[in-house]
């Protein structure tokens, strides 16, 4: 029963925040010099369309190289 109550929670979470999916056609919108960070690569798709994440837009893989040789050196 508490499974069931927690996938209720998950999918109205889920309607509630789909249209706040970053998306190439939201990128398009942004400037030139606009760049797309996010701590995690992947989150299900959900948050970020697959396509941004190898896109002129995105610093993902600089970020997350940058992150790994921080904690690396801690």
């Amino acid at each position: 029963m508490f499974g069931l109550m927690g996938d209720e929670q998950k999918m109205k979470r889920e309607k509630v925040f789909k249209s706040f999916q970053v998306t190439m056609n939201l990128m398009s919108k942004v400037t030139e010099k606009a760049i797309f960070l996010h701590c995690y690569l992947r989150t299900e798709e959900k948050q970020i369309d697959e396509t941004i994440i190898d896109s002129q837009y995105s610093a993902v893989w600089q970020q997350a190289h940058n992150s790994f040789t921080a904690l690396w050196h801690l």
